[in-house]
Formats: C-alpha cells, sequence, structure tokens
C-alpha cells in the first residue's frame, strides 16, 4: 500500500486530519493512487487525505496540480480501458454468452 507522509508546518508534524493546504507530497499520492486505479472517493476517505471539496479547490487555483492531476487522469483512463480489452479478448473454457436482437446478454441456456 502507498505510504503516505506525514504533513509537516515549521518542521513539526501536523496532527492526523484532513489537510486543508496543498502539498506537492500529496498532491504527488493522489495522482499516484489514481494512475494505480484508486476511486478520488476512496482516496479521499483515506486518513491524511483532502475532503473532495479542498481537492476540487486545489485544482481550481493552482495550473500545476491541475496539469499534474489530468495527466494522471489520462493514464488512469488508459489503462482501465487496456485491462478493459484484455478482460473483453479473455475467453473462458465452457462460457456462451447470447446476445439477443436487444443487444441485451442473455445467460447460458436461456432462449
Amino acid at each position: 500500500m502507498l505510504e503516505i507522509p506525514p504533513a509537516t508546518r515549521n518542521n513539526r508534524i501536523v496532527p492526523a486530519g484532513r489537510p486543508s493546504s496543498y502539498t506537492p507530497e500529496i498532491a504527488d499520492a493522489i495522482c499516484e493512487c489514481l494512475v494505480n486505479g484508486e476511486s478520488l472517493r476512496r482516496i479521499c476517505d483515506r486518513d491524511g487525505m483532502p475532503h473532495p471539496s479542498t481537492l476540487c479547490r486545489w485544482l481550481e487555483g493552482n495550473p500545476a496540480f491541475r496539469e499534474q492531476y489530468a495527466r494522471a487522469r489520462e493514464l488512469q483512463a488508459d489503462i482501465l480501458a487496456a485491462e478493459t480489452l484484455s478482460i473483453a479478448d479473455t475467453t473462458e473454457e465452457g462460457v456462451i454468452i447470447k446476445i439477443d436482437k436487444d443487444a441485451t446478454s442473455l445467460p447460458s441456456g436461456a432462449t
């Protein structure tokens, strides 16, 4: 699991809680988690991570973070698309999927 660095202020560790001040370390951790496939909700639920509304303020007020975040989302989408294609291309022996005229998948044996 990703190690989240403790927040510090004036060389002192800040008590646990949701950070309201942007730090490059937290931004890096958020983007790394996104690339690794975690949802933003799950990331923000972690101890030491900002509330989603705080993250939105960071995105609005910090162009460098906005670009880093956008790149992380692009990578996340690329990885998820590749995984989706891999799953779609993988067949399981003995599994038959029928598609009816409305393009609805029917279980094996259904008519």
